[in-house]
């Protein structure tokens, strides 16, 4: 972080550097939270390009949220009965037409073998 930091400003730089240096005292101020970008493969995709453009944003949100609320409940009821049911957890679900194919793109873009 030290090294790579891509802020100009000097005076925050060295004010994010102190928050994680465990002998400042900003770093008592640090708060700890998880985050995790789930991807998954999302069948709305197919209906959804079958609407009028005009309908598509409002049809693709409303089967997104019924989609999610399910995997949300099933993320608390498994955090609330692990050890990190203190620690906030931040979830980034992301739907793909597609999670294979990405995830081959993507690591392929990475120089690593999906195998």
């Amino acid at each position: 972080m030290k090294d790579h930091a891509d802020i100009t400003d000097e005076s925050q730089k060295q004010m994010l550097l102190a928050y994680f240096d465990p002998y400042a005292e900003a770093f008592n101020s640090k708060r700890e939270c998880l985050t995790a970008f789930v991807g998954f493969d999302f069948s709305a995709y197919e209906s959804v390009v079958k609407l009028p453009i005009e309908q598509r944003e409002t049809a693709f949100e409303a089967a997104f949220l019924k989609r999610i609320e399910s995997a949300c409940d099933l993320f608390a009821a498994k955090l609330s009965a692990s050890s990190f049911k203190d620690i906030p957890v931040h979830f980034f679900l992301i739907p793909f037409p597609d999670i294979a194919e990405f995830r081959s793109m993507f690591f392929q873009k990475l120089g690593v073998t999906s195998d």
